[in-house]
């Protein structure tokens, strides 16, 4: 059995389980759901260099939607706490 740092000799792209994993995340009700697929998706895909940078454009979606998601909480405590409400 191969250690952490041997390779099992087989490298060959699992387009399949790359697919599965990443509608996996689509599909996921909330980022922590879907960061998980995300990361499995990336291991598979990174001898793959089309699907390696699809998942890294699929990270950086998920961490533009938090983002926006913690600044709108933000935004909507500030205003509430001065009185105000959200658009």
């Amino acid at each position: 059995m191969p250690t952490s740092v041997e390779s099992s000799g087989d490298s060959r792209f699992d387009g399949a389980a790359f697919a599965k994993l990443v509608q996996g995340a689509k599909a996921a009700s909330s980022a922590e759901q879907a960061w998980p697929y995300l990361e499995a998706a990336h291991v598979v895909g990174q001898l793959h260099l089309k699907s390696h940078l699809q998942t890294h454009a699929e990270m950086c979606n998920l961490g533009v939607i938090v983002l926006f998601v913690q600044i709108g909480a933000f935004s909507a405590r500030t205003l509430s706490g001065r009185g105000l409400q959200p658009c």
